[in-house]
């Protein structure tokens, strides 16, 4: 079984995933490896930095093909549309596509706004827009998972796949 999570910054994939440990190989988040290689520059090249997490998920999940069990901290689909909301060009003759086919993409939701901030509102609009929106182009249907507290969201998805 291949499940991806997703949401936006600070939904709380990466605390829910280590809770799968026991059952499931637990893939980490490409981008946080590859960003704090660069978090010393003066200037970041995003689109730069950006090219090489597309291309290094792209190479991981194709290194996966024919491994059973395991979740994703976000997907190939994920770095895309991050690219799409921050209109980068990745400079892709075709359509990237996921080499793997994923059996579900559960799609955290992020607390209530109690206070108005910025990071929030970029937040849900990265989430609804070009998170939700890059997996359906691709036919998949991700399902939203409520905030609640970690074991709650875990017996959700548990009780799904």
């Amino acid at each position: 079984m291949i499940i991806v999570l997703t949401g936006s910054s600070n939904a709380g994939k990466t605390t829910l995933l280590s809770t799968f440990s026991k059952d499931f190989l637990i893939i980490p988040e490409t981008s946080r490896e590859i960003m704090d290689k660069h978090l010393n520059e003066k200037k970041l090249d995003l689109l730069y930095i950006q090219k090489q997490i597309v291309n290094y998920q792209y190479n991981l999940e194709k290194n996966l093909i024919g491994q059973k069990n395991f979740i994703l901290d976000r997907s190939l689909i994920d770095y895309i549309s991050f690219a799409e909301y921050f209109k980068l060009d990745l400079g892709l003759s075709k359509k990237l596509t996921p080499p793997i086919k994923y059996d579900f993409v559960f799609l955290l939701n992020q607390r209530e706004k109690t206070v108005q901030t910025d990071f929030l509102d970029v937040s849900s609009v990265l989430q609804e827009k070009y998170l939700k929106e890059g997996y359906e182009k691709l036919r998949y249907s991700p399902i939203s998972v409520p905030f609640m507290n970690t074991d709650k969201r875990k017996k959700f998805i548990e009780d799904l796949i």
